[in-house]
């Protein structure tokens, strides 16, 4: 008898809603894997349900609808997640089900990696445990039944679903292949979904785990105080899991957490408590002290700072990895946070040093340069949204410039990677945005250069596209300036400034310069992209770095930054310089919002 295959034996199980993109990308990403694909969707009364029909189609997948409630009749969503993935479970023929979500993408080498799992050991166990890596959001490892014996097991729970397998199911875990969580562009409306679903559960119905989650829902929404009184619920009932009650007391932490922190406050002392109960649930953890020494840190406490940091790093990496395990504490973010101890107990040289050397046995490292200006909570923001979305930030290191009298960048700022300007420059008309640009420049050590704004929001995995579109330059040692979209305008100019480490020579201006220190700001970045164009170093690309500017969008308040960069006085200084630098130019190129 001719031995089935393992891709023969083997459906893709998918649950969605209105997202036809999405799921386009999942059935054909997946394909090698399996041989039969099946998908229950939740049409709701969005023209795009036919589309997901046609995609289906298109693929070859058994299509089957799933009928919400009366309450739900029109939700383009599901609203019982377990029946729904029951569901397609049972309209499967094959004896294996690889179950996904529609934003789900194979890690690398999935499709051999996961046949030979089965080939191997399938006649030993009846489920794989897969490593579901969540990108962009500091959650690198969360293990989940994901091949599974759709005989052995059942799907339980409307929200936050989970295949329970028999008492005597064998299951093994596995370290890959792995399954990667890739949101993209189209619109999913997940946490107002939750919300309503769980909300829709009487309160003296709610097992613990749906209170968790609400709790979770809530926090992401900003509602602090329903959040809180979830936490106590959740941390008061005996069947509360050890990793989920680690995590209610992190986010306890942050949401007792005032604007100023101060020893004698009832908050400091709620911090405290709600940490050491979290380092005791799970003392093999870094997360609960790795918030302890940034607490102190804030508060200027050295010496606890530094025992907490300490005992932090003392911690090896766990074995068995929780969902909510922060893999980056073990890595770079746990290395960020003794270089911020040391820059604030006056050894930045030290820090530098480190954080150097990092990057220096990566072929691709990249230096993020992040200028800023009197808006170092933003700024600080912007380079967790820039470390978050990148792929790798290993090999990635952050460079802040500011001036030497900016006394709140210097304030806040001065623990992370940074480089000061000239002094002195505060009040001058256009402000200190190329000063600033340069020293940051002039600080870095990547072999991929790209400048950062308080107000520029990278994409998904950012590093890997902009290391995929210059990796032949690298390689070659050749100078090169890759063209960034801005998401808005339709000319020329960038605002995003990425090139080749040995490109500094051909721009001319000086040292590791990356603009002309002529301008103060606008029209710095005019005279950069008209020459970038002119150069022949310029490298097309549709990678979009979305610049959220106030004259694009409205939404953006202007503060005291944006009018001195872009007063009517800044603009004739910007462009006198501009003609008198490049009379060979276009006299009239468009600066609109560039700053």
């Amino acid at each position: 008898m001719e031995k089935i295959s393992p891709r023969e034996q083997i459906a893709l199980c998918v649950i969605v809603g209105n997202e036809p993109k999405r799921l386009d990308r999942c059935l054909t990403q997946f394909a090698p894997a399996v041989s039969e694909m099946v998908v229950v969707h939740a049409p709701g009364g969005e023209a795009k349900s036919i589309m997901v029909a046609e995609v289906c189609k298109k693929h070859g997948a058994t299509y089957d609808v799933w009928n919400n409630p009366p309450e739900f009749e029109n939700w383009p969503h599901v609203s019982d997640f377990g029946a729904a993935r029951q569901k397609s479970f049972d309209l499967a023929t094959k004896p294996w089900a690889l179950w996904v979500d529609s934003d789900d993408t194979p890690g690398p080498n999935f499709a051999p990696a996961l046949h030979e799992l089965l080939e191997k050991h399938g006649d030993n166990f009846d489920a794989f445990a897969l490593y579901h890596n969540v990108a962009g959001r500091g959650i690198a490892h969360n293990i989940r039944e994901r091949l599974v014996r759709r005989d052995k097991g059942k799907w339980v729970n409307r929200i936050h679903e989970n295949f329970q397998l028999a008492a005597d199911a064998r299951i093994a875990k596995c370290d890959e292949p792995t399954v990667v969580h890739l949101p993209d562009d189209e619109p999913k409306q997940g946490s107002n979904r939750n919300v309503t679903i769980l909300e829709s559960i009487p309160e003296a119905e709610r097992t613990v785990s749906e209170i968790y989650h609400l709790h979770g829902e809530y926090m992401g929404q900003g509602r602090k105080a329903e959040a809180m009184d979830l936490a106590k619920k959740a941390l008061a009932h005996p069947d509360l899991k050890p990793t989920e009650r680690y995590e209610l007391c992190l986010n306890i932490c942050e949401l007792a957490r005032p604007e100023i922190l101060e020893t004698d406050s009832p908050e400091y002392k709620a911090m405290m408590t709600a940490l050491h109960s979290a380092y005791k649930t799970q003392p093999n953890r870094r997360e609960a002290l790795a918030l302890l020494g940034a607490m102190h840190l804030d508060l200027g406490d050295m010496v606890t700072a530094e025992a907490y940091i300490r005992a932090m790093m003392a911690l090896p990496r766990p074995v068995d990895k929780p969902w909510t395990h922060r893999d980056g504490l073990y890595g770079w973010a746990g290395e960020a946070l003794w270089t911020q101890w040391l820059r604030m107990a006056g050894q930045q040289d030290k820090a530098d040093e480190i954080e150097r050397a990092r990057i220096k046995g990566h072929k691709y490292s990249i230096s993020v340069c992040h200028p800023t200006r009197a808006r170092a909570h933003q700024a600080a923001m912007t380079r967790k949204r820039w470390l978050d979305a990148a792929a790798n930030p290993e090999r990635i290191e952050y460079i802040f410039g500011f001036s030497a009298d900016d006394e709140e960048s210097v304030g806040l700022l001065s623990r992370f990677r940074h480089a000061l300007s000239p002094a002195g420059n505060l009040d001058r008309v256009g402000g200190t945005a190329v000063q600033n640009y340069n020293a940051a420049t002039n600080a870095a050590t990547g072999q991929i250069i790209i400048t950062a704004q308080d107000d520029v929001f990278p994409p998904l995995h950012w590093d890997l596209a902009i290391e995929e579109a210059l990796r032949a330059k690298v390689d070659a040692r050749q100078p090169a300036i890759l063209q960034i979209q801005d998401g808005y305008r339709n000319d020329h100019l960038m605002v995003t400034f990425c090139v080749t480490r040995l490109t500094f020579k051909r721009l001319g201006y000086g040292a590791q310069n990356i603009l002309a220190a002529d301008y103060a700001g606008v029209f710095s970045d005019t005279e950069f992209s008209m020459r970038a164009k002119a150069s022949g170093l310029l490298v097309p690309s549709d990678i979009v770095f979305k610049h959220e500017h106030p004259f694009w969008n409205p939404a953006v308040p202007s503060d005291d930054t944006y009018k001195m960069e872009n007063s009517d006085e800044a603009y004739r200084l910007g462009e006198e310089i501009f003609r008198r630098r490049n009379p060979d130019l276009a006299p009239k190129a468009d600066t609109t919002a560039s700053a």
